[in-house]
């Protein structure tokens, strides 16, 4: 009889134990499906300056799409990913998604993220070599990570800074047309273009590199539903019904790019006499925006 009563403890204890083993993995699934987000690829393209590939730039999301402002609008999370292939300095590289944002957004919105881009410049510390993999990943739409080599060296928490940067690549006026139509292709991406992306990869010693340009620096990245939508989002109701079309910037009602139904390049529908001259002045403007912000840089 003892001995029954000795076996039916050591049962009864090891069956507690899987138990609790079953709770922990649950628990452990449940924590993996708020805090990562199973990306697809939308598109992939790649940045050329004088015929010399300069990266390769991949957009990921939870669900593809074909529509620049549909991705501004929707508020789960959204992935631009470059690979480096040249070498660029943190000047120059800046200086690069700077002249690609300001032909797409107007000074208003240039003014409103003047913060966040000197932020980011001021955040890569040394140049970006070939294999490089430099992320920016939106969380929520206030809540941005820049990550390099999969260590996240900084975040930014000014609305749209996300959609600001990529309406460099999707917006009314992109680097080409070539490449908006590449990252806008629905999950349908050129095989070859996603091979060049995946051509060169970074190693032990740059991750080191990284770590070290992030030293001080303590992320924590927000808790995710499991449709990839930022809690903060939920809280504030961002995105959802009733709220007006936001474009790059967190500027409402505006277009791709954060214009106000404006054409590419920031002009308004074309007239004579005073109507082409405010359109003329305007790009003026986005110009003088984008320079003091180049200079500031140097």
């Amino acid at each position: 009889m003892a001995r029954k009563h000795s076996l039916r403890s050591m049962i009864s204890a090891d069956l507690s134990k899987l138990s609790l083993g079953l709770v922990a993995s649950i628990c452990l699934i449940a924590s993996i499906n708020v805090t990562a987000q199973a990306y697809l690829v939308n598109g992939v393209s790649k940045y050329a300056e004088f015929n010399t590939p300069v990266f390769a730039v991949k957009l990921e999301l939870p669900k593809v799409r074909d529509n620049a402002q549909q991705i501004y609008n929707h508020p789960t999370t959204k992935k631009l990913s470059f690979r480096i292939l040249a070498e660029r300095s943190p000047r120059l590289w800046t200086r690069m998604l700077i002249q690609n944002v300001s032909m797409n957004n107007d000074s208003e919105v240039m003014t409103a993220q003047t913060n966040a881009l000197t932020k980011m410049a001021d955040t890569i510390k040394g140049n970006l070599v070939p294999g490089d993999l430099v992320e920016i990943e939106t969380l929520n739409r206030n809540f941005t990570v820049l990550s390099v080599n999969r260590v996240d060296i900084a975040t930014f928490e000014t609305e749209g800074f996300f959609e600001f940067l990529l309406s460099g690549f999707i917006g009314e006026t992109p680097p080409t047309i070539e490449v908006k139509k590449q990252l806008l292709a629905n999950g349908e991406y050129d095989p070859n273009m996603l091979a060049l992306f995946d051509s060169v990869s970074y190693s032990q010693n740059r991750i080191a590199d990284v770590k070290a340009w992030a030293a001080d620096v303590n992320i924590e990245r927000p808790l995710l539903d499991n449709q990839g939508q930022g809690l903060a989002n939920q809280a504030r109701g961002m995105g959802g019904p009733g709220q007006q079309a936001r474009g790059p910037g967190g500027q409402q009602a505006r277009r791709a790019g954060g214009q106000q139904a404006r054409a590419p390049r920031g002009q308004q529908a074309r007239g004579t006499g005073a109507g082409q001259r405010a359109a003329q002045n305007t790009l003026g403007v986005q110009a003088e925006d984008a320079a003091d912000l180049l200079i500031d840089l140097d």
